[in-house]
């Protein structure tokens, strides 16, 4: 038996949760989902339990550090990448019943992680609730004592803004880094992110992949799917019902037709 998932997409990241079926695990659930490249790389999931209630769109506890890029049009003036820092996770299950206090750091580097210096930083910037900064010297802008409250699902957004030149040489990375300060069960979660040009002119191009890793899928409660790619097409996700189905989350916050 087989559902189709069709939805119109144009440049853009789409992430898919899927639960396994009963039928095939004595459990059904979903594991959090973290959205981060626009070139496809799979990404080991390590927050679970406690550590899922405080989660990002783009930062994971992955800490290889790799390189992660945005696509975008070239008709962007300033592009801009929106960072979210929750105290859920991106399935938003539950929310962390406990406040979460947080340092938020975010530092100019290269593709190899070396800091990035001259009179260039300027061009770049970091927004947090109305307050923008801009790097100086030290390459380095800081939000600290941030809070996440307990009484509800609740999120920091941070708006980092790139200089246009690096759409074509993306040699410019923001490398960022929430870190828990109140409770130690938290892991800090990290990227470094840079923004890329994509051609206009070009054909549609999607792709998907897991973004779990495990050493057999019974370790996992769920299956986390990202689609991601430029230009406007049409996806067409088939799956069979009797091992696996769309998380009812997924399926009420987009409206999918399906």
């Amino acid at each position: 038996m087989k559902d189709k998932f069709i939805k119109k997409l144009k440049r853009s990241w789409l992430a898919i949760w899927i639960a396994f079926a009963a039928a095939a695990l004595s459990t059904i659930g979903v594991l959090a989902a973290y959205t981060s490249v626009s070139s496809v790389k799979r990404v080991v999931s390590t927050q679970k339990g406690a550590g899922m209630l405080f989660s990002s769109n783009y930062l994971t506890t992955d800490e290889n550090d790799l390189p992660r890029t945005i696509t975008f049009s070239s008709m962007e003036n300033s592009p801009c990448v929106t960072v979210n820092v929750c105290n859920y996770p991106q399935t938003l299950i539950k929310h962390n019943d406990k406040d979460i206090t947080y340092t938020l750091t975010v530092e100019l580097v290269d593709s190899n992680g070396n800091v990035v210096t001259g009179e260039e930083t300027a061009k770049y910037s970091v927004e947090y609730n109305g307050e923008k900064k801009t790097f100086g010297s030290n390459s380095k802008i800081e939000f600290s004592l941030l809070k996440l409250m307990a009484d509800d699902f609740n999120k920091h957004e941070f708006v980092l803004t790139f200089d246009k030149s690096q759409l074509t040489k993306s040699d410019i990375y923001m490398r960022v880094t929430a870190t828990p300060t109140n409770q130690a069960e938290l892991k800090p979660l990290s990227a470094k992110l840079g923004v890329i040009y994509i051609n206009d002119n070009t054909s549609a191009t999607w792709t998907g992949t897991f973004i779990d890793n495990a050493t057999s899928p019974k370790d996992l409660d769920g299956f986390n799917y990202r689609l991601s790619g430029s230009g406007e097409g049409t996806v067409t996700l088939t799956w069979n019902t009797n091992y696996v189905d769309i998380s009812p989350w997924f399926k009420n916050t987009y409206d999918l037709p399906l």
